[in-house]
């Protein structure tokens, strides 16, 4: 047990779903100036896919991706000041409950490392039941596969067990060659993250705890 990393995602599976909102299109308006931009959905998507995704829709370089992930950085502090984040039921409860089976808890994210530990911080998570130097963050990353290739390769003999709530999580998981463990706390349901290569789908991290136990025994 001692060996297995759990790589927690953020969005919709540590945090409730939809509260970050806008952020893409109110960064790109704050670096090019006098510019409306539409918010698109990117549940699953690296902080540099989302934002890459408004720049081409609002018809913009991409050149401008250096800057936006900057103010998306930035923005990043309001999670601690603005009125708090809010976590997921029974959260610190699970983290506490891996720690104790002998498992890592780490970050597979698709943030910046200042965004996710701000939102973690914002929310009341405690920060330091995660492994800061065992996670992988994406901000950068064009796909969330460059995330969990990451993982893999610098894991290779190591069990990593990646939990996330979008089809996009399983994928990325898959494709390099980690488990998946779904939870139906984000936007889609069992049968999405099943479809998506989960080996394991449980309904939240409270009614779920003894399956989480289990699955990582």
């Amino acid at each position: 047990m001692t060996n297995v990393l759990v790589l927690w995602d953020i969005d919709g599976t540590l945090l409730a779903a939809g509260q970050d909102n806008a952020p893409h299109s109110r960064a790109i308006e704050e670096v090019v100036s006098g510019t409306e931009v539409e918010e698109f959905a990117t549940d699953g998507m690296t902080d540099a896919q989302g934002a890459t995704l408004h720049l081409d829709r609002a018809g913009l370089d991409e050149d401008l991706l250096p800057a936006v992930l900057e103010r998306l950085d930035i923005h990043s502090h309001v999670y601690l000041t603005s009125g708090p984040l809010t976590a997921l039921p029974g959260v610190n409860e699970a983290l506490n409950f891996v720690a104790s089976l002998g498992a890592t808890n780490a970050l597979l994210t698709g943030n910046t490392p200042a965004r996710a530990i701000n939102k973690l911080r914002g929310a009341g998570i405690d920060t330091e039941l995660i492994a800061w130097e065992d996670s992988f963050f994406g901000g950068n990353a064009k796909s969330r596969e460059v995330v969990t290739h990451r993982a893999r390769d610098r894991f290779p003999e190591r069990r990593i067990v990646v939990i996330g709530d979008t089809p996009l999580d399983g994928q990325a998981a898959n494709e390099a060659g980690l488990d998946f463990l779904g939870v139906t706390t984000g936007l889609y349901g069992a049968e999405d993250l099943t479809g998506a290569g989960a080996f394991l789908v449980i309904e939240d991290l409270v009614s779920g705890l003894d399956e989480l136990g289990e699955a990582l025994s």
